[in-house]
């Protein structure tokens, strides 16, 4: 008992790292990032509900904002992979501008643009990226 009261919390060092270590273990675990964003959604959100309401209030309110936080940035990443030009256009001029090189990185086409732009050149165009069975070709199936 005495060690508890001459040990004092502030002396003791932090592991800054634990919450790294964690958040690896949890991707370990799970399948997918999905997942580990599903799980830590609510622990980030948590400070943001109001600490007077009641209890179930609050876990609801956590529940409903992680639900939300997680859509927001599934989408908005999902935008950024495939409309890249209109988040660039929504970003602040004056802070691409502080950032060259991202305003490079962003304006550049991706690997993904380039590969179309060469699809488009082949003969046939997107065309040759369809399949081609007997059904899309009209052709039908054989029936007995």
């Amino acid at each position: 008992m005495a060690d508890v009261l001459t040990e004092s919390p502030a002396g003791a060092a932090l592991d800054l790292s634990a919450p790294a270590r964690e958040a690896e273990m949890q991707a370990v675990r799970s399948g997918t990032s999905g997942d580990v964003l599903k799980a830590r959604m609510p622990q980030l959100v948590k400070g943001s509900v109001d600490p007077y309401a009641p209890t179930d209030r609050q876990n609801m309110d956590v529940m409903m904002k992680a639900h939300q936080a997680t859509l927001d940035l599934r989408t908005e990443t999902y935008r950024g992979y495939n409309d890249k030009t209109s988040v660039v256009k929504g970003m602040s001029s004056d802070f691409l501008n502080q950032r060259g090189y991202l305003k490079t990185a962003l304006s550049a086409p991706s690997v993904a643009e380039q590969v179309q732009q060469l699809v488009g050149l082949l003969p046939g165009g997107a065309d040759a990226l369809k399949s081609f069975t007997a059904g899309n070709l009209g052709i039908g199936s054989v029936s007995k």
